[in-house]
């Protein structure tokens, strides 16, 4: 494509004391292909030679154009003023401490046009002042999902997946902005809000630059504890709550519907009380995606505050099933992800459904981390979880004691593990209701084998996920009924547009019966003699140590995230000493993955001769099964197929209907 034909963008890049790292990301603006970029810089009266450094630039490109203040305006002034030099069709903003990739303007623009969207924004990737990578996937690290396409974009003053130097946009939404709001310190909701009345936006989701992340950033670091976070929250909690109000008073302007809000915001408590009444109202009638998704907080949310009312006055609400876990899950835990699953579908049956996470307290030490614990399961007692789109029908209770007394009423309550099974078995008796048990692995590491018995053999009906499971049970002369787990088909799917991906694909974790350590030996040998192979990893935990630099190495990806992954993948390798189930290799196989697993009981278990088993915890015979199905396309292909007709025979809802009717037979005695 000649120059003259590439479609013409203004980057626009406000300076201020960014000596030290502006010349990088200058470089890396100049450097963007398949566009005629235009960088226009404005130094915010800088005192460490900033300007210098743009003087060089503007003297050595014609492209560049400098402008500069006799005194300090602000960012958000600076970025109106910016805003203002905007003629060509496109315009991007810049932060002066970034490095962006040299397709991120090209790839933006690509998907404004194909999207039909007025702005655009995009994942990055985190680093650190010395431009080494931190996470990946700045959304994967804080649990960030692109907003909504359309309507007033509330969402963004409360979880922002929006950083301002991602954006793309059309010239329309620079000329839309108007006069610069007063008390922002954010650009992003004054950009999104002109954009988002013009039209819609569009997320791009994949990385297309790199964050730096030092002390100086407006966004600093995540933290990387529960303790921190608690702390940073009670310590930024006046300041965010002033920029929220000051991000609403911003897209009043834009939407009349958010200024019937800001006009309730006041200091008092019942004021504050009509305004989040209203705000909640806005939510779900902005947008047919805010509608959907905000629809469900606002239900779930009255429905448990519903339910902790009853239970405070000792008149409780009775529910059909209660689902008891041990604990809540920050990140995707797979018997969690289960749990969630039949309780949403057993909601959207019409059953009344409530989930208790019980944090066992009472099995851990009384130290910082736990006091922290208890703080934040008082705050946030009625947390849903943020990695999965649970039914708005299901309500939520956090409880940091497990006490008995912490359980609603309900007709069947469910135990989900071998620390909730006795509680769950005490309430059952106390109350004379019909209590489950889903086993979902043996638990000898949490606990002694005998205690693990010991609760498969209290009152309560059994259900395993696993045929080796079925056999430990039976082997002790306990009954249980199976019901394999099952995969969403309509999020873990082939690509039909082609017949396979390229690499091999592994999850790791820090526990150590998942053997991360022979997915390094494997992805080491497998590096080394194929270096051209792609090759990656992905789980809750970080990048492991001891895996070759070219693997790459993708944290908490979101569901669809990792269905990109395992489609991107022409082998899965679950390296596993033992699973309870194995649902990453299923998804993987219903993905067009063909499959080499360890001989861990869950994976064969389900799959049968749908996978390549290889005896447990041997490195070597775990690496050659791998290059086996690289280097035998027909093997592979067979595999391939097998695994796709199995995954289609394990549905949700089939094992679901067992689950429902279980629970109905045991309540028509108490209605006749």
């Amino acid at each position: 494509m000649s120059r003259t034909s590439e479609p013409a963008v203004t980057v626009l890049l406000p300076v201020y004391n960014g000596s030290r790292l502006l010349a990088e990301q200058i470089e890396s603006v100049l450097s963007q292909t398949g566009v005629a970029v235009r960088l226009h810089i404005w130094d915010d009266a800088s005192t460490d030679g900033s300007l210098d450094v743009c003087r060089v630039y503007e003297a050595r490109d014609s492209r560049v154009t400098l402008h500069a203040s006799a005194e300090n305006a602000g960012l958000v002034k600076t970025v109106g003023l910016l805003a203002q030099t905007v003629q060509t069709p496109y315009f991007a903003m810049c932060d002066q401490d970034d490095i962006w990739d040299r397709d991120k303007l090209e790839v933006s623009i690509g998907a404004l046009e194909s999207r039909g969207a007025v702005l655009a924004y995009s994942d990055v990737r985190t680093v650190d002042e010395h431009g080494k990578v931190v996470d990946t996937s700045y959304w994967q690290s804080r649990r960030l999902r692109p907003l909504p396409r359309a309507g007033a974009p509330i969402l963004s003053i409360y979880r922002n997946p929006v950083l301002g130097h991602t954006i793309v946009a059309r010239r329309e939404v620079a000329m839309h902005l108007g006069e610069t709001p007063e008390g922002v310190r954010y650009y992003e909701s004054w950009i999104l809000s002109a954009a988002h009345s013009l039209g819609t936006s569009c997320a791009v989701e994949r990385p297309l630059g790199s964050y730096r992340i030092h002390g100086h950033n407006l966004v600093g670091p995540a933290p990387s504890t529960t303790m921190a976070r608690i702390s940073r929250l009670l310590r930024t909690l006046p300041a965010r709550q002033a920029d929220r109000f000051h991000a609403l008073d911003t897209m009043a302007r834009y939407f009349p519907e958010v200024s019937d809000v800001t006009r309730t915001l006041g200091t008092s408590l019942p004021a504050r009380i009509q305004a989040a009444r209203s705000l909640y109202g806005l939510l779900t009638t902005t947008s047919t995606g805010q509608m959907t998704r905000l629809q469900r907080v606002r239900e779930s949310a009255m429905t448990a505050l519903s339910l902790s009312s009853d239970m405070k006055v000792g008149r409780e609400k009775t529910v059909d099933v209660c689902f008891v876990l041990p604990g809540w899950a920050l990140t995707p835990v797979g018997g969690y992800r289960v749990v969630y699953e039949y309780a949403s579908l057993l909601a959207e049956r019409g059953h009344s459904v409530a989930i208790v996470h019980l944090r066992m307290s009472h099995l851990r030490r009384r130290t910082p981390r736990e006091i922290g614990m208890r703080a934040a399961y008082r705050a946030f007692r009625h947390r849903r979880p943020t990695w999965f789109d649970l039914s708005p029908r299901v309500s939520v209770v956090n409880e940091f004691t497990p006490d008995v007394g912490a359980l609603p009423r309900a007709r069947t309550l469910v135990a989900t593990s071998v620390a909730t099974a006795p509680i769950v078995a005490a309430r059952v008796r106390e109350q004379r209701v019909h209590g489950l048990y889903l086993i979902q692995g043996l638990e000898d590491f949490t606990v002694p084998l005998e205690e693990v018995e010991g609760s498969w053999r209290l009152p309560l009906e059994r259900f395993v996920v696993s045929r080796w499971l079925l056999d430990e049970l039976q082997g002790r002369g306990l009954d249980a009924t199976l019901i394999e787990n099952g995969v969403d088909r309509r999020v873990f799917r082939p690509d039909p547009a082609r017949s396979s991906g390229t690499g091999v694909l592994a999850m790791v974790s820090d526990q150590a019966w998942k053997r991360t350590d022979l997915v390094v030996d494997a992805f080491t040998r497998l590096s080394r003699n194929r270096p051209d192979l792609p090759l990656r990893t992905f789980g809750v935990c970080e990048r492991p140590n001891g895996l070759p630099p070219g693997v790459e190495h993708v944290r908490e990806p979101s569901r669809a995230a990792l269905a990109d992954l395992y489609r991107a993948s022409r082998v899965y390798l679950c390296a596993s000493d033992k699973e309870g189930f194995g649902l990453p290799a299923l998804e993987a196989m219903s993905s067009g993955c063909a499959v080499v697993t360890t001989d861990n009981g869950g994976v064969p278990g389900f799959a049968g001769e749908a996978v390549l088993v290889v005896p447990a915890g041997d490195a070597d015979e775990l690496y050659h099964g791998v290059e086996t199905l690289l280097d035998d396309p027909e093997l592979w292909d067979r595999y391939r197929g097998r695994g796709l007709v199995r995954a289609e025979q394990l549905d949700t809802a089939r094992s679901c209907d067992l689950l429902e009717a279980s629970m109905i037979d045991a309540w028509r005695p108490s209605e006749r």
